[in-house]
């Protein structure tokens, strides 16, 4: 017969070796006779095929000769015999192909190109698998006898007949990019239900080595993040456009980052970026190198194209094992627009979660493929501490996965930071907490022959910092922290206590009020708005300020870079006229209805001067106590005016407060960081501010 025409040497792919280790193939045989060649450059040509192969007396199982004759007759084979034939096609190495199961040199050089793709290499975006047997046969130099003899080596040969497979699906979520150990409450998670039991983590150089040792003990593992991957991110990520963040990951093995609400703070063009490579437009190369993209897929399967109809990312992704599929499907909340400025959603549809999910598993399931997760960045969690409990489950997140389609196996959860692991019917459903300070551990048992997950479980694997750090992130680490530090080490003033950024029952938060009067004193005169009363949300203020310190400076100093995790979005200052009437109903817009029915309630820290109660007891819309707003100690009347700055975002009603779109004389100020640093610097040493601003009744 024909030797193979090439000098190519194969691997085969990962999942075909123990632990992903590729297997060696010896090279190609010799070059052949020029009559062989003549039937590579014609094999495209079925009658020109046949007469040179008569011609030349080579034998084969060329397409161009058995498609014209008898045709393999798929229906012969039982589903175990079926699923080991293409088991066989999508992992075996070249060299098994030929010698062990008969298949002709270039009918498994063409196995092998087919699973390649085009760049020729494997593990790889254009990688691809036999789906059918179909698919097998319509391969170049294959038909009925080399499928014959497929048949007969996997039927004689125990280690080759499909069974059960393990695949481990290591998930985090709301990692914001927290490269370094992040501090204060970030820092640190709980380790069970004790009000004690907490231990320091995070740090990517850690959060690498534990991925690796997770998939060191696995045979078969995949990586993946359930959104706010990027966005919300300290310095030495944002500085840089979160392109360090996102070559990290790539460094680690990300395989799957589903899009959260933040992947589009900056939006569309910018995730696209990301992505697919190339230079911010505006402040273009870091040291003049071009960024090289994502070596991983966002997917969205939600998100929609306004000008196209299509989803603007990949809607799912699928990961084999063996013979076995598992497609990993991503949604975000549908109501992500009033949680991003309305610059950052246009051209941008967010679809209702369950009806985007049943548009996409048919098709998959067409594909025969059974298995199916989904990354879900919606809102949910459980009332206790333990991270792997389900104490009270509750949420957007459980009545979602309860409408989700019967084929769903797994839902890994994001957006409110809350470590759980739960089922919901025969759903499992889990939560790493955030900032890359846990993962969490899920094993699948897959069916190789019917496709299905027959078990799954979940364990939580807080990053701790007794590990060796990866060399990898070290250097990647290292050299942006050199181009930032100038930047980020400065110190900018001081303050002589911790400033939590956590609110308490009332909603107070000492660090939000801090943030709220820096705001306020930003904006007090023209031409920044004559400002008398200023409002930040909770969600804009990202990390505390620590009296200890979190690198070389002394206790109490307080860095840039500090500020810059307290206020990472880069949102501009807007100064507006409500009056007294607007005030109220903009703080009656704290409680909010969620999709599923629950509340939301999202307290707005006020600056100094301003003093209300709330009664949690009354109906949504009602909560704020009659009378009980006040300004400087004086109530306020409806028909009174206020110059009131709040930034952009709110401005432009996200968060859910749309009453602020009715403000009036609108005028612009400075940065809101800006505005945080100066007054820091202004007020050394800032102390908690003292005093009621909002009591709960």
């Amino acid at each position: 017969p024909c030797a193979h025409a090439g000098g190519r040497r194969r691997t085969a792919h990962r999942l075909a070796s123990p632990k992903g280790v590729p297997r060696a193939v010896p090279a190609s045989s010799p070059r052949e006779p020029t009559a062989c060649r003549a039937i590579e450059r014609a094999r495209a040509h079925a009658t020109a095929l046949a007469l040179l192969t008569a011609a030349a007396g080579c034998t084969g199982d060329g397409a161009g000769l058995d498609a014209r004759g008898d045709s393999f007759d798929h229906d012969a084979l039982d589903d175990d015999s079926r699923c080991a034939v293409l088991k066989l096609a999508n992992v075996a190495d070249r060299s098994e192909l030929i010698e062990a199961a008969g298949v002709h040199p270039t009918a498994a050089d063409a196995i092998v190109d087919h699973r390649q793709g085009s760049d020729g290499r494997d593990d790889t975006p254009d990688d691809a698998r036999f789906e059918s047997l179909g698919q097998l046969d319509a391969v170049p130099w294959m038909g009925p006898r080399a499928l014959e003899r497929m048949r007969a080596y996997v039927e004689g040969d125990d280690a080759a007949a499909c069974g059960e497979q393990s695949l481990h699906v290591l998930g985090f979520n709301d990692f914001h990019g927290a490269l370094q150990p992040p501090t204060g409450s970030n820092g640190r998670i709980a380790t069970g239900p004790g009000a004690d039991e907490f231990v320091p983590a995070g740090g990517v150089e850690y959060f690498a080595t534990h991925v690796a040792q997770l998939r060191a003990q696995a045979d078969h593992a995949i990586v993946v993040s359930a959104g706010d991957l990027i966005g919300a991110t300290p310095l030495l990520s944002a500085l840089f456009h979160d392109e360090p963040t996102v070559l990290a990951m790539s460094v680690l093995g990300l395989d799957d980052a589903g899009v959260g609400n933040h992947e589009f703070d900056r939006g569309r063009d910018e995730l696209l970026r990301l992505q697919a490579g190339g230079c911010e437009p505006r402040d273009g190369c870091v040291q003049g190198t071009s960024f090289a993209g994502a070596a991983f897929d966002f997917l969205a399967t939600n998100v929609i194209d306004e000008r196209t109809d299509a989803p603007v990312l990949p809607p799912s992704a699928v990961h084999w094992v063996g013979n076995a599929r598992l497609a990993v499907l991503s949604l975000t909340l549908h109501e992500t627009p009033s949680i991003i400025s309305a610059d950052a959603a246009a051209g941008l549809r967010f679809d209702d979660e369950i009806a985007a999910l049943q548009r996409q598993i048919e098709p998959l399931r067409a594909r025969g493929i059974e298995a199916f997760a989904v990354l879900l960045h919606q809102a949910g969690g459980q009332a206790g501490s333990d991270p792997a409990g389900c104490d009270d489950f509750d949420g957007p997140v459980r009545s979602l996965t309860e409408q989700m389609p019967d084929a769903i196996d797994l839902v890994i959860a994001g957006h409110t930071d809350g470590p759980f692991v739960c089922t919901v019917g025969d759903v499992l459903v889990t939560s790493a907490a955030s900032h890359g300070r846990m993962i969490t551990d899920i094993a699948l048992t897959l069916d190789e022959r019917t496709g299905d997950v027959v078990a799954a479980t979940a364990a939580q694997v807080v990053v701790t910092r007794d590990v060796p750090r990866d060399p990898s992130q070290i250097t990647l680490l290292s050299s942006y922290a050199q181009l930032a530090a100038p930047l980020a080490d400065r110190v900018v003033g001081r303050i002589d206590a911790d400033l939590p950024a956590m609110p308490d029952d009332s909603g107070a938060s000492p660090l939000g009020y801090v943030v709220a009067d820096a705001q306020l004193s930003a904006t007090l005169v023209d031409p920044f708005g004559g400002a008398e009363i200023a409002f930040t949300n909770p969600g804009g203020v990202r990390a505390d300020l620590a009296f200890a310190p979190s690198g070389k400076e002394a206790p109490g100093e307080v860095t840039y870079g500090e500020l810059f995790a307290v206020q990472p979005f880069g949102n501009n200052l807007v100064t507006m006229t409500l009056r007294g009437d607007e005030l109220v109903a903009l703080l009656e817009q704290q409680w909010q209805a969620g999709t599923d029915g629950t509340e939301l309630a999202r307290i707005l820290l006020p600056s100094s001067g301003i003093r209300y109660r709330w009664d949690p007891a009354a109906p949504r819309g009602s909560r704020v106590v009659p009378g009980s707003l006040s300004f400087d100690g004086v109530a306020i009347a409806d028909a009174d005016e206020f110059r009131v700055t709040v930034n952009a975002f709110l401005a432009g009603g996200g968060d859910g407060f749309t009453v602020l779109r009715q403000g009036r004389d609108v005028t612009g100020g400075m940065l809101e960081l800006s505005a945080l640093e100066a007054y820091v610097t202004d007020r050394s040493p800032v102390s908690p501010p003292v005093g009621t601003r909002i009591e709960r009744r």
